[in-house]
């Protein structure tokens, strides 16, 4: 997700649960909690299966306003993250 004032990354969008593909649920994640791993080419997500498990969520054909800053607030306290606007 990029956030439309500055124009920045802001979330990584995951997809968890469910089974092949039925059932998904998708996570805003704030982009400050992956780091690179440039040696292998990928972004890592290092948290608690739980904190990703009780996050808020969202269904694919239903996605929140990025513009809400409620919103915004309650994913970041989720995942005890600074939001940029603040």
């Amino acid at each position: 997700m990029v956030d439309p004032v500055s124009g920045c990354i802001a979330y990584a969008v995951l997809t968890f649960g469910g089974f092949l593909g039925f059932g998904d649920k998708l996570f805003a994640v704030p982009w400050t909690l992956l780091s690179v791993k440039s040696e292998e080419k990928s972004l890592v997500l290092d948290i608690e299966r739980e904190q990703l498990e009780n996050a808020p969520g969202f269904d694919q054909d239903d996605w929140p306003d990025l513009g809400d800053e409620s919103w915004q607030l309650r994913i970041h306290d989720h995942f005890g993250r600074q939001p940029a606007f603040t």
